[in-house]
């Protein structure tokens, strides 16, 4: 679709010593050049491409952009510019542009698979007792807290074990999610949307079979 779109009549002089951002699950930089200008001369005033993805909850101001570095290095007004526009909505980080479908999986998948989690200790806690509506606003505001330590400088593990008293109830849930094998799980789960995110931009439909 992203070719069709942008073999359009127009499109290539509508762009034309612009900034074009592409948001794209897993086309490149170098993929939305050759849509745009296939086999035209150095002399086609060409626009600026940078690849960037943001997540969903830029609804409220907190997503997760991650903006590709390129080579030639992008001037600084046009880094300044993406970094001022992609604040808008939340944190940035800039990394090399080879990383961007695994940032894909992370930070464009991310926000679904947390959500999934969620979900699951929300359930448990209905299980036991407590009104959903209650027990969505405290495992959601649980969950911020944990990210919120996270951010400030807390490492995971450490996090972790700080609420971990001997023979304890978190020792004991822990374990069971150890049995279960989440952590590879989640893992794994990341490495599947990085390989379907590298298959998306080559046209490939179905790729869910990649499973490792």
């Amino acid at each position: 679709m992203v070719k069709d779109i942008l073999a359009e009549s127009g499109i290539q002089s509508a762009l034309a010593g612009k900034l074009l951002i592409n948001i794209c699950a897993g086309v490149t930089a170098e993929q939305i050049a050759e849509y745009l200008y296939g086999d035209a001369g150095d002399d086609v005033n060409r626009c600026t491409i940078v690849r960037a993805m943001p997540n969903t909850a830029s609804q409220i101001q907190e997503s997760m952009t991650v903006i590709a570095t390129s080579d030639p290095p992008l001037s600084d007004e046009t880094s300044s510019l993406l970094y001022w526009i992609f604040t808008r909505i939340g944190s940035v980080v800039f990394l090399p542009s080879n990383t961007m479908d695994a940032c894909t999986a992370l930070c464009g998948s991310g926000p679904a698979f947390f959500a999934l989690i969620l979900e699951a200790t929300i359930d448990g806690a209905v299980a036991m007792g407590l009104p959903r509506a209650e027990a969505q606003k405290m495992a959601a505001q649980t969950m911020r807290g944990a990210a919120g330590l996270v951010l400030n400088g807390e490492h995971p593990a450490l996090l972790r074990d700080k609420g971990t008293t001997p023979g304890g109830c978190t020792i004991g849930g822990l374990l069971v999610l150890e049995e279960g094998r989440v952590r590879g799980t989640v893992a794994r789960a990341v490495r599947e949307a990085t390989v379907v995110a590298s298959q998306l931009g080559k046209g490939v439909q179905g790729v869910n079979g990649t499973r490792f």
